[in-house]
């Protein structure tokens, strides 16, 4: 009989469970939703919460944890609906709040280290026992808006990254982009010869319905397109999903207010003003300009920004044989595009 082993947790053929998996040095034990499908299939990890003000995964997670019955599965799902409990109870973007590390950047972590570090441990040590699939759900921080888009492994094997490519196709997203970290959850993924994708949807520290939903039918989407589900048929994305071999992030120059000319979803020529950066005054200090064509995919929604900061981050080097006119624009709308 099969099933399925997370720390003191199990679930056996045709069963669902869920509990807590303590880690030594977390503060919070981490939430976990074992199903072992009726059926032989694929195992699948998805998560959520790695970032604690990221909500509509985090509500997504739980929703599908809750809606979909063993009966209907084929294979094994591994769900973890929120990573980063310390951060998400103490509303803190992006950080542990305990060693103020991003777990998305320290990648493969250390399972005897800092709190971060050995979260990031946890997820790699999921990685290495035979997983078919890794998606992990992410949104705009408190200070993001963006364009709902997918990233996978630019370091992956060229297997791996047309896997991942083929099961965005089926996402209800504009874009994907090819992700050239070495220390995140894709590249841990890369490392121990998994496919995967890493979403983005919602933004601004903001919990909405809309975004969860869209979150959850994605989930579906993708579940189906695995072939993990049996006598449930979720309707693909027809339109098309471009791909771009990179991203790249434009910084402030100096202190001041970010005031942006654009939204994500437009698509910027070659020295395009995107936005200033003024005084307290309203004296302009610096004006900030793209490098090169791109798509904005995520920026900057708050007002203050510091020297260093991202303001906008682009994707670039359209991956598709179609050619957009640039007077055409991608709907902006992080919760209502349908």
């Amino acid at each position: 009989m099969r099933t399925i082993t997370l720390g003191s947790l199990q679930a056996k053929q045709g069963e669902k469970i869920q509990g807590y998996v303590h880690l030594p040095g977390v503060e919070r034990p981490v939430p976990v939703i074992l199903i072992c499908g009726q059926q032989p299939g694929k195992r699948i990890l998805i998560t959520a919460g790695v970032h604690g003000a990221e909500y509509p995964g985090i509500v997504a997670v739980r929703s599908l944890a809750a809606e979909l019955a063993p009966q209907v599965l084929a294979g094994e799902l591994i769900l973890l609906p929120l990573i980063n409990s310390a951060a998400f109870f103490s509303r803190m973007p992006a950080l542990v709040p305990s060693d103020q590390k991003n777990i998305n950047r320290i990648f493969p972590g250390n399972a005897f280290g800092t709190e971060a570090e050995q979260l990031a441990a946890f997820i790699d040590q999921i990685l290495c026992r035979s997983i078919d699939f890794y998606c992990d759900l992410h949104s705009g921080d408190i200070h993001e808006t963006l364009l709902p888009h997918g990233y996978y492994s630019g370091i992956a094997m060229r297997q791996l990254q047309q896997e991942a490519r083929q099961a965005a196709c089926c996402l209800d997203i504009h874009c994907t982009v090819q992700s050239h970290s070495d220390c995140g959850s894709l590249s841990a993924a890369a490392q121990h010869g998994v496919s995967a994708l890493l979403l983005e949807r919602g933004g601004n520290g903001v919990y909405d319905d809309a975004d969860a939903h869209f979150y959850k039918e994605d989930l579906y989407r993708l579940l189906n397109h695995l072939k993990c589900l049996t006598g449930i048929q979720m309707p693909q994305r027809q339109s098309l999903v471009l791909d771009f071999l990179a991203s790249e992030s434009l910084q402030a120059g100096c202190d001041g207010f970010w005031e942006p000319f654009l939204r994500p979803g437009a698509r910027l020529a070659n020295n395009e003003a995107v936005g200033m950066i003024t005084d307290v005054f309203g004296s302009i200090k610096q004006i900030v300009r793209s490098a090169q064509p791109g798509l904005i995919v995520y920026q900057r929604s708050s007002l203050a920004v510091r020297v260093g900061e991202m303001v906008l981050v682009m994707a670039i080097g359209q991956n598709n044989l179609e050619q957009l006119d640039k007077s055409e624009q991608i709907s902006d709308n992080n919760s209502n595009e349908k």
